[in-house]
């Protein structure tokens, strides 16, 4: 999906989902970067000092797993700059699914193949 949209989804690690040319697309409520003061439809600019790109941006978010510091990110809202720092640890988040061993398998039954008769 990321690949079709042209964007870098970070929705469950710093909060943001931002466009292959830095805009801001969203921020997710009381998520990190909200909480430094970022905001949608704003152009991220440069990410710990360094040129803005997708692979930077995921690189540095990654690096927070074993990095304290905060990520630093300049962002320009019409002709304004400001640097955001986000308080973030543990990486890049994605949901995924857990099994519950105290609760039945649905989810095999569902997905196992079926005798016809």
């Amino acid at each position: 999906m990321e690949d079709d949209r042209k964007e870098t989804d970070l929705m469950y690690s710093i909060g943001l989902r931002v466009k292959e040319d830095g805009t801001i697309v969203d921020v997710k409520y009381q998520g990190p970067a909200q909480k430094a003061g970022v905001a949608p439809a704003v152009k991220l600019i440069a990410v710990n000092g360094r040129q803005f790109n997708p692979t930077v941006l995921r690189e540095a978010v990654a690096k927070t797993a074993t990095d304290s510091k905060p990520l630093e990110l300049l962002v320009k809202n019409g002709e304004f700059y400001a640097t955001h720092r986000v308080e973030y640890r543990g990486g890049e988040k994605y949901p995924h699914l857990v099994r519950d061993a105290g609760t039945q398998d649905l989810l095999s039954e569902i997905i196992a193949p079926k005798v016809m008769k």
